[in-house]
Order: structure tokens, then C-alpha cells, then sequence
């Protein structure tokens, strides 16, 4: 039988909850999940930025999957850049299949000592793939072939780590439409409250982005903007999920 999700999850407001304290000083700690994301141009394309001629599903929809293309070959050469420009390691939020079919791109988050965390095989809803427990041993499996290392951390873990929608960048810029500079405004407004509060109790902020939208010329420079706010307050710890992880099992201890 199905459980509810207070059954899943038990209720904690926040205001009861322990004051855990970070390491040296800290009081507030940033992830930036890197979302990279295999489209198959057998099947519709999850987001658009063309819509179909007369309103109607075109298969293979290569305008949009190409959409998608430019974000492996090039915006996501401008994320990598910007993240070492700030000596920052990201979260790489992979489909499996990504260790495959864009190893240059596995290779390069490698490199740069990301964290990887599984995010299924191809990209599609989970719950709408034909073998959900296949698709995850196939994805830790890739992952652990790829980088030594199986992942600890899946797009939707059992100890669940802030990951705020209405600072991703799919929201804003693709289902609400907003201009490029929103993304900053919004972000550095939510990091502010996130500061102010962290005087009393740390806080934890997510920076979710993807190349085929934050990796464009006319947005990339907001996400400079955005570090360059952060990385002025003192006390921030630019860490991956796993490091939050880590800290907040010993901390609760």
C-alpha cells in the first residue's frame, strides 16, 4: 500500500529544529548542481524553445533537441569556465548515459573534481520509466565506471538537502519566462534572507543550472554576478552535496 507523504516524511518546522553549526566560522553553505541531461531525439522533447509548426508534435524535434545539443558542446564549456574562475567544484547531476555518449563532458567534470550525483539514465520522469530500479543500478553503474566511484547522492535522496525550484533556472527562464537578469535578482535576494537568517541557525542555499540555459552568452554573466555577490559576505562555504551531507550526518550526531 502506498504511504503518504507525511508517513514518508515526518513533520519538523524549522523554527524546532537543533542550531547545527558549521565548520570554522561558516553560516551558510552553497551547492551549485550542474545539470547535465541526455534528450533522446527518439522521443519529444521534455522543454521547448521553438514551438512544433501548427502547434503539432514533430518527431524527431531536432530544433529543440538541437537547443539542447549546443548546451553539451558549448554552454557547458562556459560553466565549467566560470566555476574555476571562482574555485568553486559543483554537484554534476548526470544521466548515466551522459558517461557515454559525452565522455569529453564527464571527462572535463572529472577533472575539475565534481561531485557526481546520479540523475537517472536518459532524461525522462522517473516514475514513467519501464524498470526503475534498472535504470538506477544502471546509472550508479555507469557512474562508478566512469569516475572509480559509485555516487552518494541521486536528484532525489533519502536525506534531502535544500534544492529551491524557484532559484533553478527552468522555472524562470523557460515556464515563467522571465528576462535573464530576474535569475540574478532573485538569487541574490534569496541568498540575502538565507544570510540574514544564518546569524541564528545555518542555512543552506542551492545554485541549479544548466547549460543549455545559464551556459548561453546573454545569461552567463549573471551567474559570474551571482558568485561575485555571494563570495563578498564572509562565512559562506561554496561546498558539494556530498560535503553538506558529511557535515550535517556528524553535526546531528
Amino acid at each position: 500500500m502506498a504511504r503518504k507523504p507525511a508517513e514518508r516524511v515526518p513533520y519538523s518546522a524549522i523554527v524546532d529544529r537543533p542550531p547545527l553549526k558549521l565548520p570554522d566560522g561558516g553560516r551558510i553553505a552553497v551547492w551549485t548542481v550542474v545539470n547535465v541531461e541526455e534528450w533522446s531525439i527518439e522521443r519529444p522533447m521534455p522543454r521547448t524553445v521553438l514551438p512544433p509548426p501548427y502547434g503539432q508534435p514533430l518527431l524527431p524535434d531536432l530544433p529543440n533537441w538541437a537547443w539542447h545539443e549546443y548546451g553539451m558542446r558549448v554552454g557547458f564549456w562556459r560553466l565549467v569556465e566560470v566555476l574555476a574562475k571562482y574555485r568553486i567544484k559543483a554537484t554534476f547531476a548526470v544521466n548515466g548515459s551522459v558517461c557515454r555518449s559525452y565522455p569529453r563532458v564527464a571527462k572535463a567534470a572529472l577533472e575539475a573534481g565534481w561531485e557526481f550525483m546520479g540523475h537517472g539514465f536518459v532524461q525522462r520522469p522517473m516514475h514513467q520509466a519501464e524498470d526503475q530500479r534498472a535504470a538506477i543500478r544502471d546509472t550508479i553503474a555507469a557512474i562508478r565506471e566512469f569516475t572509480g566511484k559509485a555516487p552518494r547522492g541521486w536528484e532525489s535522496p533519502v536525506v534531502s538537502i535544500p534544492y529551491t525550484v524557484e532559484t533553478n533556472d527552468i522555472p524562470i527562464m523557460l515556464l515563467q519566462h522571465h528576462s535573464s537578469d530576474e535569475w540574478l535578482r532573485r538569487g541574490i535576494d534569496h541568498f540575502e534572507r538565507l544570510y540574514a537568517e544564518s546569524e541564528k541557525i545555518t542555512r543552506v542555499m542551492a545554485v541549479s543550472v544548466h547549460p543549455y540555459i545559464t551556459g548561453v552568452p546573454h545569461r552567463i554573466g549573471y551567474l559570474e554576478k551571482l558568485y561575485e555577490h555571494i563570495l563578498s559576505r564572509p562565512g559562506v562555504m561554496m561546498w558539494t552535496g556530498e560535503q553538506v551531507l558529511d557535515w550535517y550526518l556528524s553535526a546531528g550526531k
